[in-house]
Order: C-alpha cells, then sequence, then structure tokens
C-alpha cells in the first residue's frame, strides 16, 4: 500500500499556485525545467491524473518547493470529506505528530495553542515566526498615518514582497535533518488497527466478525498491503470502538513532512506562529487581518483539552489511559 497522497484536485491547485508564485512561469516554461513533459502537466492542473513520486520530485525542485508540500495539500481532502469531524482529524495529525517529533500542546498568558519541544519542529517554527513577523511589521508600515501617496505606495509594494516571501517559506521549506534523530515516525494505518485491536484484546477473526470483513482482509491492512476504503474504515473503527478519525494515516514519515502539514492546519484554521516568552507558539491569529475570511471551527477546545490530558500523564504517568484518551478523542 503507497504512501496517502492528495487528490487530484489538491495536486492541480499546488501546482497552478505554484507556477503563479514563480512569476506566472508557463507550463512550456515548467516543461522544460522540469524535464517533464508538458501533455502530463496539463493533464495534471486538468485534474486528470496524478503525478508519480518520481515525477512530484522533478516539478517540485523546478518551482523552488518541498515535496511535503504537494503531500501536506491532501489535508484539506480528509478534513472537508462529508460527514468528517474534521477537529477530531486535526486531533489526530497532531497525537501522531507529537508521538514522533516532539510537539506538545501550550497553555499560558491565556494563550492555547502548539509548540515544538526541542529539535526539527521548534526550529521551523522559530524560522517560520521570523518570516511571519516580517509581514506583521511591513503591513503596519503601510498604514501608518500621514504617509504621502508615493510613500504608501512604496510600503505596500514591500508588504507585497514580504507576503510573497512567506509564501515561498512555506511551500519551500526543506531544512535538513539527521534521520537518526528521529527513529519513530507517524503509525500508519496498518499499525494503528493492529494495536487497537490487541488494546481491545481480539484476534483478527474476531476483528474480521465484527467489522463484516474476511481474516484475510484484516491481515493486508495490518500489513499495509491493503488499504480500507470509507465504508470498510468506518467498519473497522466501529468494531474497535474508536471514531473513525482515529484510523487517519496521514503518510508523514519525516519531521520536515510533519511541519508542512502544521503550516497548512495553519492556513485552514487561521493560526500563526507567535512568540511568547522562549517559546514558538502555533495558536489562533487574533488581529486586524481576519476580518471577511470564512469561518472556520476553533482548535482551542482542542489544545486546552490536550494540555490537561497531557498533565494528567504527567502526573500519573498512565501512557494506556493517555493512549486511550488520543485514541477516543471527540470533541
Amino acid at each position: 500500500m503507497g504512501s496517502p497522497k492528495p487528490s487530484r484536485r489538491g495536486f492541480a491547485g499546488m501546482l497552478k499556485a505554484l507556477r503563479e508564485l514563480n512569476g506566472g512561469m508557463t507550463q512550456d516554461e515548467l516543461a522544460q525545467e522540469s524535464g517533464v513533459d508538458v501533455g502530463l502537466i496539463q493533464n495534471y492542473e486538468q485534474a486528470k491524473s496524478l503525478a508519480r513520486e518520481e515525477t512530484v520530485e522533478k516539478l517540485a525542485r523546478a518551482l523552488g518547493a518541498s515535496e511535503a508540500a504537494f503531500l501536506a495539500v491532501q489535508l484539506r481532502d480528509r478534513l472537508f470529506e462529508e460527514g468528517t469531524d474534521e477537529v477530531a482529524v486535526v486531533a489526530q495529525l497532531l497525537f501522531q505528530i507529537s508521538g514522533a517529533y516532539d510537539l506538545v500542546p501550550y497553555f499560558g498568558d491565556g494563550v492555547l495553542g502548539v509548540r515544538g519541544d526541542g529539535g526539527y519542529i521548534e526550529y521551523a517554527m522559530a524560522q517560520w515566526a521570523d518570516a511571519s513577523d516580517e509581514i506583521g511589521d511591513a503591513i503596519l508600515a503601510a498604514c501608518e498615518d500621514g504617509l504621502s501617496e508615493e510613500e504608501r505606495a512604496k510600503r505596500e509594494a514591500a508588504a507585497d514582497r514580504s507576503t510573497e516571501a512567506l509564501k515561498r517559506f512555506e511551500l519551500g521549506y526543506d531544512a535538513p535533518f539527521d534521520e537518526g534523530d528521529y527513529p519513530n515516525r507517524p503509525p500508519r494505518l496498518g499499525e494503528t488497527v493492529k494495536r487497537l485491536r490487541k488494546a481491545a484484546g481480539m484476534t483478527q477473526g474476531q476483528l474480521a466478525k465484527k467489522s463484516g470483513a474476511s481474516v484475510f482482509t484484516v491481515r493486508a491492512y495490518e500489513q499495509g498491503k491493503r488499504a480500507p476504503n470509507e465504508e470498510q474504515r468506518a467498519a473497522t473503527a466501529k468494531a474497535l470502538g474508536v471514531p473513525v478519525e482515529t484510523l487517519t494515516d496521514f503518510g508523514i514519515s519525516n519531521p520536515n513532512e510533519a511541519f508542512h502539514f502544521l503550516m497548512e492546519a495553519a492556513h485552514i484554521y487561521y493560526l500563526a506562529p507567535r512568540r511568547i516568552g522562549d517559546a514558538i507558539v502555533l495558536c489562533t491569529r487574533n488581529d486586524m487581518y481576519m476580518g471577511g475570511l470564512p469561518k472556520r471551527p476553533s482548535l482551542d477546545k482542542l489544545f486546552g483539552d490536550w494540555f490537561y490530558a497531557r498533565v494528567d500523564f504527567q502526573e500519573n504517568g498512565d501512557s494506556d489511559a493517555y493512549q486511550y484518551w488520543q485514541d477516543h478523542y471527540e470533541e
């Protein structure tokens, strides 16, 4: 079973946006720069097909983007599926990243959010905060009273350049890391099914019977040889006694991909990195630039619930209870 991928539509949108960010690069120019046939690029942008992994690598390199940005765009597909509890999906994303890459909930000074706890995520979030701060400073400078039209135009142009620079940072962030520092990665769906089945004291045959699947199918799920469709995933989750969102496989395999998923979640839920003391906290934006944006669910309750659940875990050391809480989280 291959890694989860974005929808054709999501991939098409990302490709078009990156061409635009590269000075309105044409499809022909992208084909020449990447070595990918222009006909294939046209098919990708018309959502007729999805690029293979080696082709994504070529396109990303030509567009100055990270391959992880193409992977992370799938988050929107998962969140906006009909009947999905999107906050529960985000919860599982954060829990999975936390288990592998030192992400922890934060609550302090009246602010709820998440922060890196050392390592790659903390380093990346600090750089992200620096890039974001430049935009804020540029926008404030353009809004000062008493500016001449010429000066205001110059400052607005500088703000636009800062905004574009932030987009380039976010889509292109690809800082290296030592794989030896990250021996774990978020679980694949089969690993999660196997862990939950054992925690429930079931055999593969018992899970198969409860979920309406064959034992060979359950075995294939756990071995990563087959992925359930949405109906099968729902039946498996019900049999295991967990929300269907718990069986979400994001396909994250390294901390750079995890960081791109965090940035994608931030775009969807209007989060921003903010310096609070020595910490860089990803939290809800609360500024004058929020007006007119589509309403999205707040993640503050999730952040708060997680913070207190982790405090309980740190006090009692009951890892099984903490894992059970994460597996069954519903807002």
